[in-house]
């Protein structure tokens, strides 16, 4: 049962969206708008619909992962790229910022958005195929939740996958081709070795959270 115990604020019935604006175009789309229950305006980024998925080997307890540069990364936690962001947004002009790429570096699942009329499931299988060479059926997929990484800015919502992967994987593997702009380290690993990353590692939401749900799962199996 769900039980309401209660409300901060007010809600309207209907929400009146006003004065839209798209502020840029481009891969990282933003817009603004001004709801007329509320006094100030509001931002956001558009993006569609992506899908994240864990290709994980239950026999031999092995998983896929890949080990790739984002360049947004060091502006987070890096000392110096946070410290120029901190002066961009102050309003000065900085030419400049430089930090290794190993900083910048991020373990992650093999991810994409969803492009035209394509499932979500077909998307993974499809991801999966272009980042890691891993070629496998959508029956292979558990789906494990759909989840809105960061619905303060952004519209994108995420399909969670687990790829359990068949026997013949290893055979089925082709080459890893990417979208023709990726640099990506591809990366097999035991899933204790996988597990130990959570507590040593920052990752994405999306990755972690499919690494947890198969940690959940592994620790099932011993119960039983």
């Amino acid at each position: 049962m769900i039980e309401r115990i209660g409300r901060v604020g007010h809600a309207p019935e209907r929400l009146v969206y006003r004065d839209l604006k798209l502020e840029r175009k481009g891969f990282l789309s933003l817009f603004s708008f001004a709801l007329e229950s509320s006094s100030h305006r509001f931002d956001g980024m558009a993006r569609g619909p992506a899908v994240v998925v864990l290709p994980a080997d239950f026999a031999r307890r092995e998983l896929y992962m890949l080990h790739e540069i984002r360049p947004l990364k060091p502006f987070a936690h890096i000392a110096g790229p946070r410290e120029t962001l901190s002066t961009l947004l102050e309003g000065a002009e900085v030419a400049r910022c430089e930090t290794s790429s190993d900083q910048a570096r991020l373990y992650e699942m093999p991810a994409g958005m969803i492009d035209g009329d394509e499932t979500p499931e077909e998307a993974a299988v499809r991801e999966l195929r272009e980042e890691t060479g891993l070629i496998i059926p959508t029956r292979c997929l558990r789906r494990v939740a759909s989840v809105f990484p960061s619905i303060g800015g952004s519209t994108e919502f995420v399909h969670l996958f687990i790829a359990d992967l068949p026997e013949t994987h290893a055979q089925d593997r082709g080459e890893a081709l990417g979208d023709g702009g990726e640099e990506i380290e591809i990366l097999k690993m035991g899933w204790d070795d996988a597990f130990a990353l959570l507590e040593t590692e920052t990752m994405g939401v999306s990755s972690g959270l499919l690494l947890r749900e198969l940690k959940i799962l592994d620790m099932g199996r011993g119960v039983r």
